[in-house]
């Protein structure tokens, strides 16, 4: 392949961001000399063409493409790769290395080095993590080299602020979800490896910082929550104002509600056939049957309703049986907390998209990505 012209980078002033789904040729040293030894023509090489993707366990890697040799134009070229021969470095390894970076803008190291490029191209761990990693406001927050990772302050009324890691999975309305990854020194109500929200707030500058406040808003009795206007207003204050700090409200006050599911009974296959034969036994004459009970022999099971809107699946709850209106007599409801909805809704035959609270009164939509986050958000409950 031809020479490319490339353009002269240090990592030590760039970060990941050039390496991350983009190529590079990075000057060899004594660990990338082994790497490549098997590689077509390295005995003539100086440098080594990679594509840099995460590793969720092992931080940011450097795949090897083939190796390169450079000349004194500042041009490379590359030689063929090696189809059956996977190598690969991590960045920490040879981030001290001089290396260049190639835009790509043609395509050609692309189509030339598909096989290897395009599997490491699209593999995406999810949508929010990919889109986290472009934004360049976290940078300054970030582990060098797992750039998931990032240093959070922790907030709570009474105790002094910590700065800890956190492991970004996700992202919620206008908030950032993430694991904290070691455990905090004072009692923040959250420890290692469970879920919380972090938010990004500007500092002036073209500065940030990232903080988690984790007082409690409210705490409560189980008595204020039994009628459900407290979750109820907190879902109108959110429908006029769809804010954040309103979200996040709602979220809590769902976390420790009781909602009535409707559910449909069904019975089982040999209740199903005896009924049949009833109903044929009466050869149209279905008045015979008038005063007369059928009791099934096997348990009736109860299916939740699932509605459909837009080909996506719902799951329906409600605050009140009367927020069914005349619907309420057409089903069987059960009471249940939302903390055993959840698994209910995840357990259905159709994947849901999301519990919808009282659908037939405007409603919150509690999407299923904000399932995990609701199970982990701590009670406001006070039991004593």
């Amino acid at each position: 392949m031809k020479a490319q012209r490339c353009l002269f980078m240090k990592f030590k002033d760039t970060g990941f961001r050039p390496f991350y789904k983009s190529f590079t040729a990075i000057m060899l040293n004594e660990l990338l000399k082994e790497k490549i030894r098997q590689f077509p023509n390295a005995d003539q090489a100086d440098a080594v063409l990679t594509y840099g993707y995460m590793d969720p366990q092992n931080g940011m890697t450097l795949e090897i493409l083939a190796a390169a040799q450079s000349n004194n134009n500042g041009q490379f070229h590359f030689f063929s790769g090696h189809s059956r021969l996977h190598e690969s470095v991590l960045l920490k390894d040879v981030s001290d290395q001089e290396f260049f970076w190639f835009p790509d803008q043609d395509g050609s190291l692309t189509e030339r080095y598909q096989l290897k490029v395009n599997r490491l191209k699209n593999a995406i761990l999810s949508e929010e993590i990919e889109t986290t990693r472009y934004m360049t406001f976290l940078d300054e927050h970030r582990d060098p080299y797992d750039i998931d990772d990032v240093q959070v302050k922790l907030i709570r009324k009474g105790l002094k602020d910590e700065i800890h890691k956190v492991r970004i999975k996700g992202l919620g309305p206008h908030c950032i979800e993430g694991i904290l990854l070691d455990e905090p020194s004072q009692n923040f109500g959250y420890h290692q490896n469970e879920t919380m929200v972090f938010f990004v707030k500007n500092t002036g500058e073209n500065r940030t910082v990232l903080s988690a406040d984790m007082t409690p808003t409210m705490q409560l009795r189980p008595e204020q929550m039994e009628d459900g206007s407290l979750l109820r207003n907190a879902m109108k204050i959110f429908s006029g104002e769809r804010t954040h700090d309103h979200f996040i409200d709602v979220l809590e006050f769902l976390r420790d509600s009781y909602v009535y599911v409707p559910c449909r009974g069904r019975m089982s296959t040999a209740d199903e056939e005896r009924m049949k034969q009833l109903l044929d036994s009466t050869k149209g004459n279905f008045e015979s049957l008038k005063g007369k009970k059928f009791k099934p022999q096997d348990e009736v099971r109860l299916y939740p309703l699932i509605l459909e809107n837009s080909g996506k699946f719902f799951f329906p709850v409600f605050i009140r049986p009367e927020d069914l209106g005349d619907d309420a007599k057409k089903y069987n409801l059960i009471r249940r907390h939302i903390l055993e909805v959840i698994p209910m809704a995840r357990e259905c035959e159709r994947e849901i998209h999301a519990i919808v609270v009282n659908p037939y009164n405007g409603g919150f939509i509690l999407e299923a990505k904000y399932f995990a986050l609701v199970e982990q958000m701590k009670s406001r409950l006070i039991m004593n």
